[in-house]
């Protein structure tokens, strides 16, 4: 068969003893090791569910995203008379310019 050339090689290789104080390290590190809190608090969590691996891709990303949708918009939506800008207008140019992403 195949498999009995792959067996013949494992069976020939050299294996290196292990070092007389193994153990002992293997404890030795293990008892460094920081023991987390069991108490964590929510924030702890959730928090490396945020993390961003490249900041700097994702804040130029975001840039470019901005810029994009800066261009898009037309000015059609926009309050004309800057002199006299009330509340409803306001509310109401930006709920009918946001009616456009529904």
């Amino acid at each position: 068969m195949m498999g009995d050339g792959l067996d013949d090689v494992l069976n020939r290789r050299v294996t290196p003893a292990a070092p007389s104080n193994l153990a002992q390290r293997i404890i030795d590190a293990a008892a460094e090791v920081e023991k987390k809190p069991s108490h964590a608090s929510v924030w702890d969590k959730i928090g490396p569910l945020f993390a961003v691996p490249k900041p700097a891709f994702a804040v130029a990303f975001a840039l470019v995203l901005a810029l994009w949708l800066g261009f898009m918009a037309d000015g059609q939506n926009a309050v004309q008379d800057t002199d006299e800008i009330n509340a409803e207008e306001l509310v109401s140019a930006w709920l009918y310019y946001e009616e456009d992403w529904l």
